[in-house]
């Protein structure tokens, strides 16, 4: 049956109302529906009948509660999607269909499950919902969920030009998960164990804040070597997305508009694992997975589904799902057959088997209110754990019979042997045990708070972070990242006693944090300040365990991993320090790492990279001395022994990325080295560098095209070769290059706007290129530039304004349109007022640069260099009131 768009614009109304009623009124409504659209009334019908037939074995997702029959298949067996060739339809579903294909574009040889939506051309929210899952796919990375391998948009298959988007996921080949526990006949504990993969699996995803919102056995799938792999996150939805009603931003406005999509799905689910707040319209949370995963270990049990209608083959309703109480699992009329599927030998060892522990854990899991089922998949894991270990399970209440029962399980031979002996006291010893039990649950249950904070933390500051790392436009989700990691960290290291595997991880947490803080180069959240408290944090917690008694300074050998970590705390103190102008601080920071780092190189532990990462601290070192003894002679010294170093590493393996992308900076620095020299003819020595430096980076970029940092290092080559080219006067070379640079920065800051570190690198290629484009003469162009350089930075925050970078970078946009006045002005000798309205903006322009200049002259590390261009500006501004003089005498 084909179903127009008119068609289907009428039908969406009519069928929400039509669901809403009995199926005995429904007839009759029907019936009214013909007398005013008799062509709409019968496909009506239709989708009853369908829908009725779906819901009543459990297999009906219900938004749109009904969708039209399966049209035939969009696509056909060779058409190429993508870089992927369709060879076999694998499934068809409300949003799209899947195919096996094989990836055809020569990167790597494989198949995999395409997703392919049909809807996305004629609804927007399937489309919406569709990206969704792609982009949930990428964040879950976990043995038991099917990896996300690429996503993208075809165009050529358009066929009204949105493109047809595509999913490439793991193909898994294998059965669902109660097909395959009945045909391998699995034992009780063989389920569970197979059932703690699923748990495993859902837990990783709610660590990065995802809900499933559709667990189902079809979507779980174990393969034949019995590894369990969880299908579809299509209908997932993110934990936190919600937005407040009054939020008023475009950013509030585009969250609360993903908001709705997700509530407009809401209702996407099967009726048979759906927890009562999906059919009710509550809120959803993970509370809402742990219900289906409650569902789903009933049926792995009993055999039968926990729902009455549903074992009696009647239609589940959503009252029945809501009211209906649970059933104790063993007290269902389980059957031999059951029993025998799962190696028992009839229904009387099934119902023994289930009866207690899995009872109460079932029955936990699918409590009508979310508040009181088990607080995470984690906490029902451990349970189903205990139970499997004979160990009491917490669901159930403490009595001493049933504590006393698991301990006599446990100890089997070492009780019957004793019971005489202990008969006389037994009632004294069962008591002794509960009071024991009771203490140690209340420790376990204070361990369990404690591994779950620390697990939250480290999922934040690893887990998370790694994903939105090089992602651009993700500065904001790094502080909200920040601020609930830092409350974690310190709840952790507020703890009396820290054994040294806690201080290591914590040390590591608090240098990650840092970087997001202020410490990195390239993605931060522009608070340099805190950033070193972090660091020192860190330093504070590695050092005591770093010695071999902890007060003193002898160095523990066995300690390389706590002294590598030291060597880049110091490194990364060290370069906060320069940015700060604690110039004479970072040198004893950048010294003390590299004291570690040869602690480490030393060790039988030390790796190719720590030999990368001491060649780098070292010359880091040398060049802070070089620039307190103004020396540079030591900085070229430095940089030639730096690069000889690495390139014999790379001797050792070409291809490692981590040796090549150091080489790369490092060529970078000799290319600045070379060009600040002071010698006129290094300078092409220099640009020989930098494009070294450009091939190696082009490379990463080409394999990695959307990461931000690959595409920041790319563009600062291109203005470091600007920059040098201007100085040796080709301006059309140096254009090329700083037209790139700036082009590239401009787009990565736009997308990322939260991101200071971009910001203030868009003023330094804007700064660049119109001192590029005044040299050339090009005085309006540079005007531009400048212009919007300086707009960028009144847009910075107070405290971004007055890092010593920014504000150098401003003082030098002054000086531009100074210098591009004065310059113009001695283009029009003979238009006087013309010519004196150009000089004085320029006196203005080189007065505020100046100024800026003289308000930091009492800050600490006032270079020689600035107070030397305090004395130019006096001396131009003389030379404009010169001028200016002269032309009042001409006036005269």
């Amino acid at each position: 049956m084909k179903i127009t768009k008119p068609q289907w614009e009428k039908i969406g109304p009519l069928l929400k109302s039509g669901l809403e009623l009995d199926v005995s009124t429904r007839e009759k409504w029907l019936m009214e529906v013909a007398k005013t659209d008799a062509d709409i009334a019968p496909i009506l019908r239709d989708m009853f009948a369908n829908h009725d037939a779906a819901e009543l074995h459990g297999d009906l997702e219900t938004v749109p509660r009904l969708a039209p029959p399966p049209p035939s298949s969009h696509f056909h067996l060779g058409d190429v999607v993508g870089a992927y060739r369709l060879i076999l339809p694998l499934g068809h579903g409300g949003m799209g269909e899947v195919w096996l294909a094989d990836q055809i574009d020569g990167r790597v040889i494989r198949q995999v499950a395409l997703k392919l939506p049909t809807q996305v051309q004629h609804l927007e929210v399937w489309r919406r919902r569709f990206q969704r899952e792609r982009d949930i796919l990428a964040k879950l990375t976990h043995p038991n969920i099917a990896r996300l391998f690429d996503a993208g948009v075809d165009e050529k298959l358009s066929h009204i030009g949105i493109g047809q988007p595509y999913l490439a996921l793991e193909y898994i080949e294998g059965r669902p998960l109660g097909e395959y526990v009945d045909a391998q006949s699995l034992t009780i504990n063989q389920r569970l164990k197979l059932y703690r993969q699923v748990l495993a699996a859902t837990a990783h995803a709610h660590q990065h804040l995802v809900v499933h919102r559709d667990l189902k056995p079809s979507n779980i799938l174990v393969t034949a070597n019995g590894e369990v792999k969880l299908l579809d996150f299509g209908i997932a939805k993110l934990i936190d997305e919600a937005v407040t009603s009054t939020a008023e931003s475009s950013e509030a406005r585009e969250k609360i508009a993903a908001t709705e999509l997700t509530q407009a799905g809401g209702r996407v689910m099967t009726m048979r694992y759906a927890a009562p707040e999906q059919v009710t319209g509550d809120t959803i949370t993970t509370a809402t997975d742990v219900y289906a995963l409650g569902v789903i270990l009933h049926e792995l049990m009993t055999g039968q589904s926990p729902y009455r209608a549903t074992r009696e083959a009647r239609r589940l309703s959503e009252a029945a799902l809501t009211d209906e109480p649970t059933q104790v699992p063993s007290s269902l009329a389980l059957t031999d057959e059951a029993a025998i599927k799962r190696g028992l030998r009839g229904a009387k060892q099934l119902t023994k088997a289930i009866n207690g522990d899995l009872d109460s854990v079932i029955l936990k899991a699918m409590r009508k209110v979310p508040e009181e089922r088990y607080l995470s998949v984690t906490a029902m894991d451990d349970d189903v754990r205990r139970h499997l270990d004979g160990n009491p399970v917490l669901a159930r209440k403490g009595t001493w019979r049933y504590l006393a029962s698991r301990f006599v399980a446990r100890h089997k031979i070492p009780m019957i042997a004793g019971a005489l002996a202990l008969l006389a006291i037994i009632a004294g010893g069962a008591f002794a045990e509960y009071e024991r039990r009771v203490a140690v649950a209340e420790r376990e249950r204070a361990e369990f708070h404690f591994k779950s904070v620390r697990t939250l933390a480290n999922s934040l500051m690893f887990d998370v972070h790694d994903q939105i790392k090089n992602l651009p436009g993700a500065t904001k989700a790094r502080q909200v990242l920040v601020e609930n990691a830092s409350k974690y960290l310190e709840q952790l290291s507020s703890e009396s006693k820290l054994d040294n595997g806690l201080r290591l991880e914590l040390a590591k947490a608090y240098q990650r944090l840092a970087g997001i803080q202020g410490g990195d180069s390239s993605q931060n959240i522009g608070k340099p300040s805190e950033a070193l408290k972090s660091y020192e944090h860190a330093i504070g917690l590695l050092t005591p365990i770093a010695s071999s008694t902890g007060g003193n300074d002898k160095f523990n050998a066995n300690s390389t991993d706590i002294a590598r970590q030291l060597a880049l705390c110091y490194s990364n103190i060290g370069q906060l320090q320069v940015r700060l102008g604690k110039l004479d601080d970072a040198y004893a920071s950048l010294k003390s790492s590299v004291d570690y780092a040869s602690r480490v190189t030393a060790t039988p532990n030390a790796t190719l990279e720590d030999k990368v990462e001491l060649v780098k601290l070292t010359y880091a070192r040398e060049q802070r001395l070089a620039a307190l003894k103004k020396d540079s002679a030591i900085a070229l010294r430095s940089i030639a022994t730096a690069v000889a170093a690495v390139e014999a590493l790379r001797v050792r393996d070409p291809n490692d990325e981590n040796l090549l992308s150091n080489l790369a900076w490092l060529y970078t620095e000799n290319g600045h080295i070379l060009r600040d020299s002071g010698n006129p003819n290094s300078k092409p020595e220099a640009i020989k560098k930098y494009e070294a430096a450009l091939v190696i980076r082009e490379a990463f970029t080409l394999k990695s095209p959307d990461n931000s940092l690959y595409q920041r290092n790319v563009l600062a080559n291109h203005n470091a070769l600007g920059k040098t080219y201007a100085m040796l006067g080709d301006f059309k070379s140096a254009l090329k290059h700083l037209g790139a640079a700036n082009d590239a920065m401009l787009a990565l800051a736009d997308r990322d706007p939260d991101n200071l570190q971009y910001q203030s690198d868009v003023l330094q290629t804007l700064l660049s290129l119109a001192e590029c484009q005044l040299s050339a003469g090009d005085f309006v162009a540079s005007r531009l530039s400048t212009e919007a350089a300086l707009r960028r930075v009144a847009a910075l925050p107070p405290d971004a304004r007055r890092i010593r970078r920014t504000w150098a970078a401003e003082a030098s946009m002054h000086r531009v349109l100074g210098g591009i006045a004065w310059s113009h002005a001695r283009t029009i000798p003979n238009q006087v007022a013309a010519r004196r309205e150009d000089l004085l903006t320029a006196r203005s322009e080189f007065g505020i640069a100046m100024k800026m200049l003289q308000d930091e002259k009492d800050q600490p590390n006032f270079s020689k260099a600035r107070e030397a261009n305090i004395s130019q500006f006096q001396k131009s501004i003389g030379e404009i009131d010169a001028q200016l003089a002269s032309l009042k005498a001409k006036r005269s």
